[in-house]
């Protein structure tokens, strides 16, 4: 038998539930907690590929299944948990998809698509999920997210982190982008401050991805650039591009608070 390889372990609100997604099985089980020294196994709900995230509220957890979507499943029944529906994109981009990172805010659900994007569910009825918006992100493919209500950063394959305004829920507006070089594992959003997991060796090289919104020429070596604020708090670098590509320039600007 194949041993099964836990990626995800969720803890309900009271302490009596211990869920975990089964990634190399595909499937979720859930025990019986409330004595620790006796761990009793209840509910099982199979899927049909990997599970790559899984989010537990309330009732019900939302389980991001590699190439097939969104399963949402009622756990109101530990011995017998059961799926109520499905988020998964229209044919033919369903083709394209790949069900990475999930976040949830309230009824709204963002999923983060591999090469399909960034798109966003209306959970509201989980019998009945539906897309009401989707955005082809800078950097290309998708790979984590996270929301704190206000905010969303996803993260792309070519590591650049994008920040959204959250206001309209479910029409996320991009506000900034952070350029990075390095590789992350996972992005979270705690009070005011974002972290990034690293993989081990890596750093975060910050840039300024604006176009100057005015130049001034003062003779033929000299020029005053005036950008618009950074999205982020943090050092910048400044890069100057022209037909031999780009150059970074000397000095560090520094932001000491998120600006608009």
């Amino acid at each position: 038998a194949v041993p099964g390889l836990i990626t995800d372990l969720v803890l309900s609100m009271d302490d009596r539930y211990l869920y975990f997604a089964n990634w190399l099985h595909g499937d979720i089980r859930q025990y019986d907690v409330s004595d620790p020294a006796q761990p009793r196994a209840r509910g099982f709900v199979a899927t049909s590929d990997l599970i790559l995230k899984m989010i537990i509220r309330g009732k019900r957890a939302y389980l991001a299944v590699k190439e097939e979507g969104v399963a949402i499943v009622d756990l109101g029944d530990p011995d017998h948990p059961r799926l109520l529906g499905t988020a998964r994109l229209p044919w033919p981009e369903q083709a394209f998809a790949s069900y990475q990172d999930i976040s949830l805010n309230g009824e709204v659900l963002y999923v983060a698509n591999g090469r399909a994007g960034l798109h966003v569910f209306d959970v509201g009825d989980p019998l009945k999920p539906r897309r009401v918006s989707a955005i082809n992100t800078p950097g290309g493919w998708v790979t984590h997210l996270d929301n704190d209500g206000r905010q969303l950063l996803t993260q792309s394959f070519s590591t650049n982190l994008q920040r959204y305004d959250i206001s309209e829920a479910a029409f996320p507006q991009l506000t900034g982008t952070l350029d990075r070089f390095s590789t992350v594992r996972d992005i979270a959003i705690q009070e005011h401050t974002f972290q990034l997991e690293l993989a081990q060796g890596t750093g975060i090289v910050r840039a300024l991805p604006l176009a100057a919104e005015e130049i001034k020429l003062r003779g033929g070596t000299r020029a005053d650039l005036h950008f618009a604020a950074p999205a982020f708090a943090g050092d910048y670098l400044l890069y100057a591009f022209d037909q031999r590509g780009r150059q970074q320039l000397p000095g560090v600007i520094r932001v000491e608070a998120a600006q608009k």
